[in-house]
């Protein structure tokens, strides 16, 4: 599975398309516009980077983000030493929202519903951009919307939504990023690469093949 990137790559490519305004300059452009500085965004190595979780994925993220020589944070209290051996600040989850320009998030759904929610928004800069290509139950979306209504320049970029398997009429975030261009719903494609698939799916197929070979 280490082999397998796609997830981490989509939440780096979420994170420059957030950063560099690119949806709203290319829907600019589909409608025949041509002005500039109304999409002038940030560089990297200019930002903090806040990451939570720093399993497999928030591992590949933060390599991806250090390669552009942004700063990162990180918090995962299960892995603050190994944070640090690999060179990286290790901090509260606070300090992260206090600090951080965007924020990526890494985490499984299980013990995090709605972690992310007025507790810690509240200590955010306004600008903020927060990423979610783990699950969407971990997001407070009620609040990220009423939050969102408030800060005009926050930007919330998600390939999940909570509960989507009821679909798109039954989510009230993705009606509201419907009119807000801050918003930007993917539809769970994190992992949809050909090669991710042809390992997982090879992966599996192996294991069961032992499976079967031992019984």
């Amino acid at each position: 599975m280490k082999k397998v990137t796609s997830t981490a790559e989509f939440a780096f490519t979420l994170t420059l398309a957030a950063v560099r305004n690119l949806i709203p300059a290319v829907e600019s452009v589909n409608k025949m516009e041509w002005d500039y500085e109304q999409f002038i965004g940030r560089q990297l190595n200019c930002l903090t980077i806040g990451i939570i979780g720093y399993g497999r994925l928030g591992k590949m993220y933060a390599k991806f983000t250090a390669g552009f020589d942004a700063n990162i944070l990180i918090c995962d209290p299960y892995k603050e030493d190994e944070i640090r051996s690999d060179g990286y600040s290790s901090c509260s989850i606070q300090k992260i929202f206090e600090q951080s320009d965007v924020i990526a998030l890494h985490i499984h759904a299980q013990d995090n519903e709605k972690l992310i929610g007025e507790k810690l928004l509240n200590f955010c800069k306004k600008n903020l951009i927060l990423i979610n290509t783990s699950r969407g139950e971990i997001v407070d979306e009620e609040f990220i919307i009423r939050f969102g209504k408030q800060n005009e320049e926050f930007k919330y970029f998600s390939d999940v939504l909570t509960n989507e398997y009821l679909g798109l009429n039954q989510s009230d975030l993705y009606k509201y990023s419907l009119t807000n261009d801050n918003f930007v719903i993917t539809p769970h494609i994190g992992g949809m690469t050909v090669e991710g698939q042809q390992i997982a799916y090879g992966h599996a197929a192996q294991r069961l093949k032992k499976f079967f070979s031992q019984r």
